[in-house]
C-alpha cells in the first residue's frame, strides 16, 4: 500500500483520476495488479464523500409544509433537528435557507414578524420541526 501511495503525485487538489492520468507508474500498477486495481477502485468510490456530518451554527430552513415532506431529517444527541442534505440541495429544492448568524438578519426577521402582527393580526411563534 505504501508503494502505491508513493506513486500518487504530491500536488494540491490531487484526485485519484488525476493521479492515474498524471502518473504513468501508478497507471501501470493499476492496470497490471488486480489487488491495486481493487484498492484504487474502492478509493474512487469513496473519494468526495462527506467525512463527517456538520451543523451550521445558525442555519435555518423555512418551508410552508413540514420539512419532512422535502428533506431527510435527523435528530442530534442534543435534540436538535437537522437536515441530512447539504445547503446547495436545500436551495435546489426551492426551500428558503436563512443564515441567522448575522444580527442584522435577526433584526429584519423581528421587524417582519412585528409588521405581520400589526397588519394582519397573525401572531407568529417559532416551533421546532416534528
Amino acid at each position: 500500500m505504501d508503494r502505491v501511495a508513493k506513486l500518487v503525485p504530491m500536488e494540491l487538489n490531487m484526485t485519484i483520476d488525476k493521479a492515474l492520468a498524471n502518473s504513468p507508474d501508478l497507471k501501470g500498477v493499476y492496470d497490471q495488479d488486480p489487488e491495486v486495481k481493487r484498492l484504487i477502485d474502492t478509493a474512487l468510490e469513496l473519494e468526495g464523500m462527506p467525512r463527517h456530518a456538520s451543523t451550521h451554527a445558525a442555519g435555518v430552513v423555512i418551508s410552508r409544509e413540514p420539512l419532512v415532506e422535502y428533506l431527510p431529517l435527523n435528530k442530534t444527541s442534543d435534540g436538535l433537528v437537522t437536515t441530512q442534505f447539504p445547503m446547495t440541495t436545500v436551495e435546489e429544492l426551492g426551500l428558503l435557507k436563512m443564515d441567522l448568524l448575522g444580527l442584522r438578519n435577526l433584526t429584519v426577521i423581528g421587524e417582519a414578524v412585528n409588521r405581520i402582527e400589526q397588519t394582519r393580526g397573525n401572531h407568529w411563534t417559532s416551533t421546532p420541526s416534528p
